[in-house]
């Protein structure tokens, strides 16, 4: 019976005092009751954001003076006491009652090791944005996501959507958690996850019914906000530690070409900086995750209990 899992929901954040709040008010009216809240904070203001004071679930909240958001949710994991993990961001509404309800009831199947909710964003240049008729997958070898959370339709999937997904605790301890060589900004920390939790032979379903809408708050958050061609740095520079931890060395070269080639698209329309940070990226994740053969996944404390 899926109202028999106790979850745990954890949600990084990160100088969002108002954004969480409200969350956290969406939390408290849901019709899931065996459930805690656990919330990693990160924000450089330490008297910015106090404890949630009255909830009708357990509330764990951890002071952390460290950055990014594998790291947090790692701190977060370490604390959980639930059967599922549900990694939440900060600035996300949920309309319905029974979000968490429709997260535990996909675990009835017990092939079923992780789940991606719907995610509707709500930032102003997409709030329009038709609901994506293509599942959130990873190309293979180039190691690129693509597909689109906001899907209607119910399936399996090989990646996730940060804001809005679970896991299996055991299983996600058992892959050691998220990486946090993933820093602070970074990108596909979650992917990561979601391939590692997949090669394990589990899969991961997208329920649509687990829906919320994701705010895309101005400014705080596990991500900064820097220019496109400074996160085309990132993008590409964790791709290559995306593709380290889950693809075989021999595909290598196919990675770095298909990469490069998409780093130079740029050019075509004369976009030269963008063209520069992502090869920049590129070529820095080489050398720190390939040609340094640092392969080894660090957790919070080294450790994971």
């Amino acid at each position: 019976m899926s109202d028999s899992l106790f979850i745990s929901v954890i949600i990084p954040t990160l100088d969002r005092p108002g954004f969480l709040s409200r969350t956290v008010a969406d939390l408290q009216r849901q019709s899931y009751k065996n459930a805690e809240i656990i919330i990693v904070d990160q924000s450089v203001d330490r008297g910015v954001t106090s404890p949630i004071a009255s909830s009708p679930f357990p509330v764990q909240y951890l002071r952390d003076d460290g950055r990014g958001a594998a790291r947090s949710r790692n701190i977060g994991m370490i604390a959980a006491k639930g059967d599922v993990l549900l990694f939440l961001d900060d600035d996300v509404e949920i309309a319905g009652t029974d979000f968490i309800l429709q997260h535990a009831r996909a675990y009835s199947d017990q092939s079923v090791g992780g789940t991606c909710g719907r995610t509707i964003e709500l930032r102003a240049n997409i709030r329009h944005k038709a609901a994506s008729r293509l599942r959130p997958f990873v190309y293979p070898i180039i190691c690129l996501p693509s597909g689109d959370a906001s899907l209607e339709t119910q399936g399996f999937v090989n990646t996730v959507k940060g804001g809005n997904m679970s896991f299996r605790a055991d299983i996600l301890r058992a892959i050691g958690g998220f990486d946090e060589r993933f820093g602070f900004p970074c990108i596909y920390e979650e992917t990561d996850v979601a391939l590692k939790v997949c090669k394990q032979g589990h899969r991961i379903l997208f329920c649509p019914e687990a829906a919320l809408h994701h705010i895309g708050a101005p400014s705080g958050g596990q991500r900064m906000h820097i220019s496109n061609a400074d996160r085309r740095f990132v993008a590409y520079r964790d791709r290559v530690l995306l593709f380290a931890n889950n693809c075989p060395r021999w595909q290598f070269p196919l990675f770095f070409l298909g990469n490069l080639l998409l780093a130079v698209r740029p050019l075509l329309q004369l976009r030269g900086r963008e063209v520069s940070r992502s090869c920049a990226g590129l070529f820095t994740g080489i050398k720190k995750y390939v040609v340094s053969g640092k392969s080894t996944q660090t957790c919070i404390d080294g450790r994971i209990s």
